[in-house]
């Protein structure tokens, strides 16, 4: 009778300690809450930055030259008193054809202004609209409304050099908080454009008109410098 070889003895497997396996366990809910604090901070990250895009986006739209005249919504960012000066102002259609209205509140300043500037038809000199309105305890310089006049020569050269400025302006993603801010309706013929915003391509339109308000509207109710804050006869004037 033949016998069966015996079998060979069973290696034992090394049995893993109980101490092992919970560090591996642990590491496993480390891992997976790592994974997850990782995906929370970088979907809050993307929000964020979608978010901060979109309104940026919006913002452009918003400060870019606008086919039409400035919306009342876009009125109210200038407050009271250029609301109330912008009544003084000749409306649009009485304009010629040919003219500006141009609004400025400086967030800390002493005043603020309000302009329309006209060249009728075949006129020669162009007439203007200065409304001042002075912000209370600002100095001995009134606030009021007064007329001035420039050249025809001028007013053309000054309205080139505005509308090179403004026409086909896509806007700025940068949200200014204060600031200069700064609106104009521009006319020719039935063509209407209007833009505002406060950043520094409204700065580059401020220097236009305030250079054509030094040369044909001297006075001390003009501001210092194309920030418009400080007028030259207000308070900060007199001080310095």
């Amino acid at each position: 009778m033949n016998e069966e070889p015996a079998s060979a003895p069973t290696e034992a497997k090394p049995r893993r300690s109980r101490a092992l396996t919970w560090l591996h366990r642990v590491g496993y809910v480390t891992t997976a809450i790592v994974v997850i604090f990782v995906g929370v901070v970088l979907s809050y990250e993307l929000g964020h930055i979608l978010d901060a895009r979109a309104r940026s986006v919006a913002w452009m739209e918003e400060t870019r030259t606008h086919a039409g005249p400035m919306r009342a919504a876009q009125h109210e960012i200038f407050g009271p008193d250029v609301r109330d000066s912008l009544s003084l102002l000749p409306p649009l259609r009485a304009l010629h054809g040919d003219g500006l209205r141009f609004l400025v509140s400086p967030s800390f300043g002493e005043a603020n202004y309000s302009i329309a500037l006209w060249l009728a038809p075949e006129a020669q000199v162009a007439e203007g609209l200065l409304v001042v309105a002075t912000v209370r305890g600002t100095g001995e310089a009134a606030g009021g409304a007064r007329r001035f006049s420039m050249p025809r020569t001028d007013d053309l050269a000054m309205m080139e050099r505005f509308d090179r400025k403004t026409d086909h302006w896509g806007g700025t993603g940068d949200h200014v908080l204060d600031g200069t801010s700064t609106g104009f309706e521009r006319v020719r013929g039935e063509r209407v454009t209007s833009g505002f915003n406060n950043g520094p391509h409204e700065a580059e339109l401020r220097a236009i008109v305030l250079d054509a308000l030094r040369r044909f509207a001297p006075r001390s109710d003009l501001p210092t410098d194309e920030s418009w804050m400080w007028m030259a006869g207000g308070r900060e004037a007199r001080r310095r």
